[in-house]
């Protein structure tokens, strides 16, 4: 529990007088939907869930410091935000959407997302293998964009959409000295596993190559 109590007297003067609420909620859009007894009620309770649960969870960031805006990296890398607080404060109001970091691990100036990866040797692919890729996103096509490259001298670049959970992205490039065309798919089947499944065409059409797993 921390000492900050919101300042609830002067939000409702604000409300109340200086925004005019009576002529606001007298207004036919409103005037079924809200009254001043509705309005006191959700301050009072935001005011509760700001003092009880949000305070708290700053508390973290006072004692590690900044995180300065333009060096970006994951959440809970850097220490100053509380993650379990976090998403137990997303809990608490009922929150059940996606949470999406805006802040990527530093590369290229923070705008793609890294990731590394390796394929041991297994039935079916006689070789490891270990590679490198890029993602970001292109907000004026509304893409998201994929480069890769890996250990046996592949190399392809992609694009593609977000539904929902999911991103499908296409790429082109070639595999092994042959040039290839690949469909891959990312997206989650719970909130503690995702997938990635992994097509490819040669000419012939995509046919299924391999599928991940990842859980927490």
């Amino acid at each position: 529990m921390t000492d900050y109590q919101p300042p609830v007297p002067q939000m409702r003067f604000t409300i109340e007088h200086l925004a005019e609420f009576k002529d606001v909620a007298a207004l036919p859009a409103y005037a079924s939907v809200v009254d001043a007894d509705t309005a006191a009620a959700v301050l009072e309770e935001a005011a509760r869930f700001a003092s009880e649960v949000l305070a708290p969870i700053n508390q973290l960031g006072d004692r590690k410091g900044v995180q300065v805006d333009s060096v970006r990296a994951l959440p809970g890398e850097t220490g100053v935000i509380d993650i379990a607080g976090f998403l137990q404060a997303l809990h608490a109001i009922g929150y059940s959407g996606p949470v999406t970091p805006e802040p990527f691990k530093k590369e290229l100036g923070g705008m793609f997302y890294r990731g590394d990866y390796e394929t041991k040797k297994q039935k079916g692919f006689d070789m490891s293998m270990k590679g490198i890729f890029y993602i970001g996103y292109d907000p004026g096509s509304q893409q998201v964009l994929v480069n890769g490259v890996d250990s046996s001298g592949g190399a392809a670049f992609g694009t593609g959409k977000i539904t929902g959970d999911t991103v499908t992205y296409i790429s082109e490039g070639y595999m092994m000295g042959a040039k290839t065309k690949m469909r891959e798919v990312m997206g989650k089947k719970s909130d503690k596993e995702g997938f990635h499944k992994f097509d490819i065409d040669t000419g012939k059409g995509f046919i299924p190559f391999g599928e991940d797993t990842c859980k927490k």
